[in-house]
């Protein structure tokens, strides 16, 4: 993540949002990564895209926690408000239009009037500040219901999940390392053998005498 010093914050996020949020640590550090990049794309500090980044993608498993649909399908609905979509979000209550746009961004002081023309940024702003206040009921819902059945599959999917790249990062020098010595060394080796006239020529006697 290209975000200084508040990389950090997101990596550390991204440690605990399994337990927190029921959003694996990969899947964590893709959506944030989106997000921040989003939030410059808005204008917004490092430290402001890191917050919202971190924000949203909490949001996204309470989202997914409350409304029983899958991490990735509340992701997906949360980018596509920021960027103006509003059809995604509404399966999760949040109603976002133009008019609730112009209003949010004059109560935030970003427009002066409702005749004024949205900016792409202002717009995400906007949409970013209306689907938090949407989303109140949704957050924490993940940590309230954890051990419901739902999300304590979600849980231990995650943590096999994680189990499982761990484990692939532990052996990915020895794979390389047998397929290295594979290519360089016994493939030609393999090569070497059959294309050795002396060995064709031996067994090619071998099968006259038999016949």
């Amino acid at each position: 993540l290209l975000l200084g010093e508040s990389s950090k914050a997101v990596e550390a996020f991204a440690e605990t949002s399994l337990e927190s949020f029921g959003v694996t640590n990969l899947a964590a550090l893709q959506a944030t990564g989106v997000f921040a990049n989003l939030g410059k794309a808005m204008k917004l500090s490092e430290a402001d895209s890191a917050s919202m980044a971190t924000t949203l993608t909490g949001l996204a498993g309470d989202l997914s926690s409350l409304h029983d649909v899958d991490v990735e399908t509340a992701l997906t609905a949360l980018r596509a408000g920021l960027i103006g979509e509003a059809e995604p979000l509404r399966k999760f209550g949040i109603f976002l239009d133009a008019a609730t746009l112009k209003t949010k961004a004059l109560q935030m002081g970003l427009i002066k009037n409702t005749k004024e023309a949205l900016t792409p940024g202002i717009k995400s702003q906007a949409a970013y500040a209306f689907i938090l206040q949407e989303s109140t009921a949704a957050m924490g819902d993940f940590t309230r219901t954890a051990d419901s059945a739902t999300n304590a599959t979600k849980t231990l999917a995650g943590e096999w999940e994680q189990l499982q790249v761990k484990i692939g990062t532990a052996i990915l020098p020895f794979y390389t390392a047998m397929i290295n010595h594979l290519v360089d060394v016994i493939l030609p080796a393999v090569n070497e053998f059959w294309d050795d006239p002396t060995w064709t020529r031996g067994a090619k006697t071998a099968s006259e005498a038999a016949q």
